[in-house]
C-alpha cells in the first residue's frame, strides 16, 4: 500500500511547517521567559526592599528576551512566506 501525501505547493507546504515550528517549542520559550519574569516580581514583591530594584531589572531582562525572541519568530515566519507581490 502506497503513502499518500497531501497535495500541496512547495509554498503551501513550507507555511504550515513553520507555522506547525512557531506554535509548536519555539513559542513555548516566549511563554517561559514571561513566566520567569512573573516569578521575579513574586520574588520581590516578597523580598527585602533593597533586593527589589536589581529582581525587578531581572524581571525587565526576562521580558525583553520574550520580546526580542517574538520578534525573530515573525522575522522567520516573513522570510519564509511566499511573496505574492
Amino acid at each position: 500500500m502506497a503513502t499518500t501525501f497531501p497535495k500541496e505547493t512547495p509554498a503551501k507546504l513550507q507555511r504550515s511547517i513553520l507555522e506547525r515550528w512557531l506554535s509548536g517549542k519555539h513559542m513555548k520559550l516566549v511563554e517561559q521567559y514571561l513566566k520567569n519574569a512573573e516569578e521575579c516580581r513574586a520574588l520581590a514583591r516578597a523580598g527585602l526592599p533593597e533586593h527589589r530594584r536589581a529582581i525587578e531589572e531581572v524581571a525587565q531582562t526576562w521580558e525583553k528576551l520574550a520580546a526580542d525572541r517574538r520578534k525573530q519568530l515573525e522575522r522567520s515566519q516573513n522570510a519564509a512566506a511566499p511573496n505574492t507581490g
